[in-house]
Order: structure tokens, then sequence, then C-alpha cells
């Protein structure tokens, strides 16, 4: 016969899982202040907090996959090397199963990016492509923004400067309906940089 299980057992048990549960509360707490100096561009004091947490506590998926996020958006506006897309990984694959969209356009971009840096411009592509299907679909302006802002400069690097001008106009076109007078800017000098490389490439062949 099966023995009785004493209440304390049980009561020890779940003392456990609420203490790991609240530790993981904590744990997500702090990376929202952390969020929030990124969202305010303070990237070296994000960076600095997120290297001073101990790894040990980043264990339970909610929380580890917003770390990684956070790390790697971090570490790309500090412009500092990220060897492979290992961390950004850990978060796709939670954010598709906890099917939260907008962390997971984010993390798509992120990678997107990262690919671009490794030169591996076709991975890339395809992940901003994920990342801008979910963006249009959400109405995420500033991500959307971002993700034609790029797309603009991949192509111009590729030397495509018709789609390089075709993204840029994307980009002016969100930032005046996000009323930002900066991305606005940003999204101008893409544009006027792909028109004259047009013209000028317009111009060469005239008198060739």
């Amino acid at each position: 016969s099966m023995k009785k299980i004493k209440p304390s057992f049980v009561i020890a048990i779940l003392v456990v899982i609420f203490a790991g549960c609240r530790q993981d509360n904590k744990m997500y707490e702090k990376l929202e202040k952390i969020d929030s100096l990124i969202e305010h561009k303070d990237y070296s004091a994000a960076y600095a907090q997120l290297t001073d947490i101990d790894k040990a506590n980043v264990t339970e998926g909610k929380v580890s996959a917003y770390y990684n996020l956070l790390m790697t958006h971090a570490l790309y506006s500090l412009r500092q090397p990220i060897a492979n897309d290992s961390l950004i990984n850990i978060s796709i694959a939670y954010y598709e199963k906890a099917k939260n969209k907008e962390k997971l356009a984010q993390s798509l971009y992120y990678k997107g990016m990262l690919n671009d840096n490794l030169d591996n411009v076709e991975l890339a592509i395809t992940n901003l492509k994920k990342a801008e299907d979910i963006a249009v679909s959400q109405k995420y302006s500033d991500l959307l923004y971002k993700i034609y802002l790029n797309f603009s400069y991949i192509n111009a690097k590729a030397g495509n400067n018709e789609k390089a001008l075709d993204y840029a106009s994307k980009s002016l076109s969100v930032s005046e309906q996000m009323g930002d007078m900066t991305k606005k800017a940003n999204s101008l000098e893409k544009l006027i940089t792909a028109f004259s490389r047009i013209e000028r490439d317009d111009s060469v062949n005239i008198y060739t």
C-alpha cells in the first residue's frame, strides 16, 4: 500500500515552488527596469546592470528569453561584437511558443541585424521580413521604422539603389505618421543618398 504523504512534506514543496516563482518575478521586474533604460537609450547603464545579474538566477523560460533579448539589444546598440545568434535564438523559441508577438518581432529584428553584421545577408533579410510581417499586422510603428530604415541600408550596401529608395520612403512615411522629427531626418538622409546614387548611375549610363 502507498504511504500517506505527510502534509508537512507537501507544504515544504509548495514553499520551494512559491519561493522560486517569487524569485523569477523579482528578476523579471528587474529586467523591466533595465528595459526602461534601453528605451531611454541608456545602453551603457543597461549593459552594466545586465552583466551584474547572476546567471544562476536566469533559468526560467520567461526570464531567460527577456534577459537574452535585452542583452542582445544592449550589445548591438553599443556596437559590441556578438559572435553568433545563440542568445537571441533562445528568445525567439520562447516568444514563438508564448505567442508574445511584440517581443518575438523585436527578437527577429535583432537576429536580422546580427545576421547582417555577420555578413549573412540572406538570413538577415529572412528574419527582418518575419519581423516586418508581425510589425505591420500589429502596427508596431517604432519597430517598422527601424526595419524599413535598415532594409534601405542593406539594399544600398548591395547596390540595389531603387530598393534602397523604396524602403527609405517607407521609413519616412512611418516616421511622418509618428510625428518624430529625428526619425524623419534619418529617413530623409537615406532617401537623398539613394536618390543621388540613382541620379549618378543614370548620368553615368548617359555618357557611356
